[in-house]
């Protein structure tokens, strides 16, 4: 059988899909698609991080804005909060006609790029940021997979290059030239559907930013509702607004913790996170009782059935953090 990427798309798989798979892989994944014996039920696609379609759930304060954004009628709803419509509303304005579905300027919406340069001076520390000098993507295919949002030790942050330049004095910050990049796909957001991003340029030669300029005018812009969604990620909600409380508990949960609250959700079984009684850094668990053989063996097929739904979904990140070490998740039950 010859396996190429036209060959995947004409059998329905997207060609992002195909990125990464060598020629057996090709083979293997069309064998399965066709129905052919192997031994394994499905293929579960961990290559390109697709979270949401692995089962993550999106931000809800991010959906509402972009919700807001694409149908202004809901900012008459008292189901969304204000700091939702506030934001939603300073993104319509920077919109030709008031509306989500005109083309913005190439480089991006002024008021949106103007959000991504203060969101880049408080990561950094004050070190100053032009809107000018950000460029508006379409995700991270235009803008590279970053990972600015994927550190999660305790004690440790991200260090951009730019940061790095800037404490190392004038002669490197005034001359290095430094491209910067995020994106809504990764991270804590996972949305990769919107394909939002952000690019920012430093001490770029006055030439080759004009041939940027010409170059991002052919493409007219980037997706105006990936533009709201990546506005989101550099303008979250911020202490003293209603949405605050839930998106901080939405974005940092302790893994245990949420496994055990979707434990809850999803079967019914309430069990306690393991970070109540000490464990191991770097490791986590959670504690069950039962008093009876039945009860625990009931307790104890659920929780495997959900565990095996719950790892689909976390496959791709455990794939990545391997890969990157970020920090090492690891999910383990006493029963």
């Amino acid at each position: 059988m010859e396996i190429t990427q036209a060959s995947l798309q004409t059998e329905g798989f997207p060609l992002k899909f195909a990125e990464g798979f060598s020629k057996d892989s090709f083979r293997s994944i069309m064998l399965v698609a066709k129905g052919i014996k192997k031994p394994f039920t499905e293929v579960i696609k961990a290559n390109i991080g697709d979270a949401h379609a692995m089962g993550q759930r999106p931000i809800t304060f991010l959906r509402q804005v972009v919700a807001l954004c694409t149908y202004p009628n809901l900012l008459d709803s008292p189901s969304f909060p204000e700091d939702a419509k506030k934001r939603a509303r300073r993104i319509l304005q920077g919109c030709g006609g008031n509306s989500l579905g005109s083309y913005s300027a190439s480089q991006g919406i002024n008021c949106i790029r103007e959000d991504v340069a203060s969101y880049i001076e408080r990561r950094d520390g004050g070190v100053p940021a032009d809107p000018d000098n950000i460029y508006l993507t379409t995700g991270a295919s235009d803008g590279i997979a970053v990972y600015q949002d994927n550190v999660y030790s305790e004690g440790c942050q991200f260090h951009s290059f730019k940061k790095i330049l800037y404490e190392m004095g004038p002669e490197y910050y005034n001359n290095v030239e430094l491209a910067s990049f995020h994106s809504t796909s990764k991270g804590y957001m996972g949305e990769c559907g919107y394909r939002g991003g952000y690019m920012e340029v430093i001490n770029l030669h006055p030439e080759i930013k004009g041939q940027l300029v010409k170059l991002l005018s052919v493409r007219l812009c980037p997706p105006v509702s990936g533009q709201a969604a990546m506005d989101i990620v550099v303008n979250p909600p911020i202490p003293g607004e209603e949405s605050y409380s839930q998106f901080i508990k939405a974005h940092k949960m302790a893994p245990d913790m949420f496994y055990c609250m979707k434990l809850l959700e999803e079967t019914g079984i309430c069990v306690v996170p393991g970070s109540g009684f000490g464990q191991r850094e770097g490791s986590y668990h959670f504690r069950a009782g039962s008093w009876t053989p039945s009860a625990s063996t009931d307790i104890g097929l659920k929780e495997r059935s959900f565990q095996y739904s719950a790892m689909k979904a976390l496959a791709y990140v455990r794939l990545r953090l391997s890969i990157y070490k970020d920090y090492s998740l690891r999910i383990s039950h006493l029963i």
